[in-house]
């Protein structure tokens, strides 16, 4: 999903802001966790998640690209395990690179 508020402003100011998802519609910037959007899960916020965003909306198993993907939001904590797309091998783990 996109940020409303800053599409609006950028309107206001003569810009028409782009469409930022993949060749599949996948989104680029997430606006919750990869597991939230996997799962196809927003708990409350689903209602305004749903309405807020460029249709249609690819969640679950196919939300999200795993050559494009730029952002997720709601990950801490989650960080330093974090391997984008799921199951990537960090190159800088001594264990892999024995």
């Amino acid at each position: 999903g996109g940020d409303t508020a800053v599409a609006r402003c950028l309107r206001i100011a003569g810009i028409e802001p782009s469409d930022t998802r993949d060749e599949f519609r996948r989104h680029r910037f997430h606006v919750f966790s990869q597991q939230m959007h996997q799962a196809d899960n927003f708990g409350p916020e689903d209602s305004w998640y749903r309405r807020v965003s460029e249709q249609p909306l690819r969640e679950g198993e196919d939300c999200c690209s795993a050559d494009t993907t730029v952002s997720f939001h709601y990950m801490s904590g989650h960080m330093l395990n974090f391997r984008w797309p799921p199951g990537q091998i960090d190159p800088s783990d001594s264990e892999t690179n024995t």
